[in-house]
């Protein structure tokens, strides 16, 4: 795929940095339409039309009839296969080169990758979470007849979908041998974490109650970059000879500041991000 294209990117949830991708696809001048489920009730991104937003893009909303059923799983499944028509409907009217799926429940992204197939578009799983494994833990407790019958379906649709799509862009490496294994060819798979619009964002200050309980993957980031030191708190000894050691080595210093700004450019730049997604669909 080469060129300008006409790129379908459908958020199932709404959020907010995959309109951010959308919109930094339709400045470089792709032709995009976003789609999201109105109808799933979830915090949403920034889903309205702004004062400098690029020639090209537009966001289209759409609906269930009813109100989203979460609590049954028969009436949920209905509805998520009735918005699977609602985006299947989207690529029938838009005609994309390229659909960029990702947040859709299993029944919703079978009929939605169906329709990406009969009009010709490439298909890009874009790789959230391993619904199936979480269905493979509730259902047998919530339908202890069906459920694991049930499971055992949704591994085999699950698998099946990324197995027949172009590209698949998944969250984190962890994902990759899992997918393997399965039979998914290593070189159909891009790993791009997600991200944050840094500009949506409130700022507060790193030391508060909720950051210490709720991020210790901040010491996996830096020990991974190689951007720093990491201890736990009251390692004395350690602070110590970590001061110690940058403050007579420059060089190091430097070293690992690079790589704390490599870090923050590649996983939270737009332009950069945009250069990423660009290459998966140029392979798609």
């Amino acid at each position: 795929m080469v060129g300008l294209v006409k790129i379908l990117l459908a958020d199932y949830s709404g959020h907010p940095f995959q309109v951010q991708l959308a919109r930094e696809l339709a400045r470089r001048g792709h032709t995009v339409r976003h789609v999201y489920s109105a109808s799933f009730q979830t915090p949403k991104g920034n889903l309205t039309h702004q004062p400098g937003d690029p020639e090209g893009f537009e966001i289209v909303p759409v609906r269930n009839v009813a109100v989203f059923a979460k609590g049954t799983f028969y009436a949920r499944r209905r509805q998520e296969i009735e918005i699977g028509h609602a985006f299947a409907r989207q690529v029938a009217d838009f005609r994309p080169d390229a659909v960029v799926s990702n947040n859709a429940p299993l029944d919703t992204q079978r009929v939605f990758q169906k329709a990406a197939s009969r009009y010709g578009a490439k298909f890009v799983f874009w790789l959230q979470d391993i619904y199936s494994e979480a269905i493979s833990r509730v259902i047998p407790r919530k339908l202890p007849v069906a459920g694991h019958a049930i499971a055992a379906w949704y591994r085999h649709l699950e698998f099946s979908m990324l197995k027949s799509s172009d590209r698949i862009v998944a969250i984190t490496q962890d994902f990759v041998p899992i997918l393997t294994a399965k039979g998914v060819a290593s070189d159909r798979i891009a790993v791009i974490e997600n991200w944050a619009p840094a500009d949506e964002l409130p700022h507060y200050p790193r030391d508060n109650d909720w950051a210490a309980s709720n991020m210790p993957e901040g010491l996996r980031i830096i020990e991974r970059n190689e951007a720093g030191f990491t201890g736990a708190p009251g390692e004395d000894a350690v602070l110590l000879g970590a001061l110690a050691c940058l403050a007579a080595e420059p060089d190091l210093r430097k070293r690992l500041g690079d790589n704390g700004r490599a870090y923050a450019h590649k996983t939270f730049d737009i332009g950069e991000i945009g250069d990423r997604f660009c290459a998966v669909l140029q392979d798609a």
